[in-house]
């Protein structure tokens, strides 16, 4: 399973005037869109444009794969889009939009299912021809239309998704994940310094952003190897308390041979 998101990294202060012509109402300076395995805790893609690039512009240029799910928000709301990732073979689980056009063909049984869980349809899009003018060749497939009720925020959330063998708690589940990624740009913009540059310039931070996911791509590699840490955070602290000792230090014990470990990472977009 694959997350899908982007974040805002901000660049403001003086020599940020490159900004300014691409700032948007969610602030001002780079985005970084990431690709996230849910499972595997890997990077698996990742590239930098301008914050008003959508999403979905960066998501159209990933290469899908057979067989994967794929969990994003409402950002990425393209049906042709969503109709590649079910023509090859491949799930999407998003949330819908409230003025999006369906009919329900099928009232599916909620029971057995968790208490959060209101009702689960199968559904058809309806608009044929959206606003721009497209051909939604979406339209009039079957998919799931999951609602669940968050007693916590008072309030019910919609689950779209073309996966017609899986549970309703399943889908719901598997949008859940999707907070993994948020709290790995967290992770990223706090550990590994994302919200202080050492140039003003737009491809020097650029450079700073992909060193900093490529430190992280080594560090998750490192920890599978020697398999000692179980936080990351761990593994960094006594990575940088090594490189600045005296003294040589304790070797984490390699449980791995190396050569046998493979990772597969793509940059895009520089």
């Amino acid at each position: 399973m694959s997350l899908l998101d982007s974040s805002i990294i901000r660049v403001d202060g003086r020599g940020s005037e490159w900004t300014n012509a691409t700032k948007t109402r969610h602030g001002k300076g780079l985005k970084l869109h990431i690709q996230y395995g849910a499972n595997s805790k890997v990077i698996e893609s990742a590239s930098i444009t301008n914050t008003n690039v959508n999403d979905i512009t960066e998501a159209k240029e990933l290469k899908l794969e057979r067989g994967k799910v794929y969990v994003f928000d409402k950002g990425y709301l393209h049906f042709n889009w969503w109709n590649e990732i079910n023509s090859i073979g491949s799930y999407f689980v998003s949330r819908i939009k409230k003025n999006t056009a369906f009919k329900v063909t099928e009232e599916l049984p909620i029971k057995g299912c968790g208490e959060n869980i209101v009702s689960d349809k199968i559904i058809e899009l309806t608009n044929k021809i959206p606003r721009s003018g497209a051909i939604n060749l979406l339209a009039g497939k079957s998919l799931r239309l999951v609602e669940l009720y968050d007693q916590e925020k008072k309030r019910s959330f919609y689950f779209i998704s073309n996966l017609l063998e899986a549970s309703a708690d399943e889908i719901a589940a598997y949008y859940k994940q999707s907070w993994g990624i948020e709290l790995l740009f967290k992770w990223l913009k706090q550990n590994l310094k994302l919200t202080t540059f050492l140039s003003e310039n737009e491809n020097a931070i650029k450079v700073q952003i992909y060193v900093a996911i490529i430190v992280y791509v080594l560090i998750g590699m490192f920890k599978k190897l020697c398999r000692v840490f179980s936080r990351t955070i761990d593994l960094l602290s006594w990575i940088r308390g090594a490189i600045f000792s005296n003294h040589t230090p304790l070797k984490p014990p390699i449980k791995t041979n190396i050569s046998q470990y493979h990772y597969q990472f793509s940059f895009a977009g520089f």
